[in-house]
């Protein structure tokens, strides 16, 4: 699941300069007075880059416009379960001063326990032609009751390793309404990034210090297979485990556990189905009844085949689908 960076346009670059793909050392987010530079394309033509948000600057408000038809951020989207406009958020009031007046309101959480939403904004900081290079996310929470705004911080594009990228966006609020869950929007990868995904993560809602306030701690809540539950209280999702072979990395997980999390308090992780030599898939969670049905892939292995890193591929194979209790 891979968007939101321009890793394939741009790795020659990335290589160029880093030695190891790392984005930080290319993407520009500069918030000062707005500049353009002439650069070269990997194509090898000249062409012009905005390098600011100002809101006066046609092409970052043409692209912000556009952002639906970025090919690169849309390119394995999922849907956004609670996309502005909707029933909890038309908009009103929907000016800040947290918020260039180019970017656009994309999506609108509700609040499980009061009146508030929070409200996510997007915008593009710099492009060259019809493409955006950087994206930027701004957190502001809106109440109605007395019509004020409290920013929480800027989300930029992140690189946790040297050959994988990604935008988070918020995906939901916990049920104590105290994380934002958000997801991440993988980007094209660089070579041997094709198997990483930073799944979920979350992160407080509390006030920024400032207002040019940039998060950047994004502390892993849950794998791509999560299945979230208990109105966003609980999650369950499949994992690394211990008992079966790796894949060599980057790779695959070979998903050889099972893994539940409370996301209300401070409560540690727990596995809740790990078995030898066997990896898991999710197929649906009935959670009136607490029952979760799994693939589960138990894997024979041989002289021809050994047990070792990457055995999974030769391996023989039993599958059957099983029904486990979750908490």
């Amino acid at each position: 699941m891979k968007k939101g960076l321009k890793f394939a346009l741009f790795l020659p670059i990335l290589l160029i300069f880093s030695g190891c793909g790392s984005v930080s050392n290319y993407y520009n987010f500069n918030n000062s007075s707005s500049t353009n530079q002439n650069v070269t394309s990997t194509a090898g033509q000249q062409g012009t880059v905005s390098t600011t948000p100002d809101n006066t600057d046609p092409l970052l408000k043409q692209l912000t416009n556009d952002w639906k038809n970025d090919q690169e951020l849309m390119a394995n989207s999922r849907e956004i379960m609670y996309a502005f406009p909707h029933s909890f958020d038309n908009g009103t009031n929907d000016t800040s001063t947290y918020v260039p007046s180019y970017f656009q309101h994309i999506i609108s959480i509700p609040f499980h326990n009061s009146n508030k939403i929070l409200r996510v904004y997007l915008g593009c900081l710099s492009g060259q032609e019809n493409v955006c290079l950087n994206w930027e996310v701004r957190l502001v929470t809106y109440d109605p009751q007395n019509n004020s705004n409290e920013f929480l911080g800027k989300i930029h594009d992140v690189s946790m390793t040297g050959n994988s990228g990604a935008l988070y966006l918020p995906y939901a609020l916990t049920k104590d309404d105290s994380k934002v869950i958000l997801d991440a929007w993988m980007g094209s990868p660089g070579a041997g990034g094709g198997d990483v995904d930073y799944g979920y993560a979350a992160i407080p809602v509390k006030q920024a210090p400032n207002n040019d306030y940039v998060i950047s701690d994004f502390p892993q809540i849950a794998t791509r297979s999560a299945i979230f539950y208990d109105s966003f209280g609980k999650v369950v999702y499949v994992d690394e485990g211990n008992n079966t072979p790796h894949y060599s990395m980057p790779g695959p997980s070979n998903d050889g556990a099972i893994v539940f999390q409370n996301l209300v308090g401070n409560v540690p992780l727990q596995k809740i189905l790990e078995e030898t030599d066997t990896s898991y898939s999710l197929i649906r969670l009935d959670e009136k009844k607490g029952i979760l049905s799994v693939n589960v892939t138990k894997y024979q292995f041989s002289t021809k085949c050994p047990r070792e890193e990457d055995g999974q591929f030769c391996a023989g194979k039993t599958v059957t689908v099983r029904s486990i209790m979750v908490p």
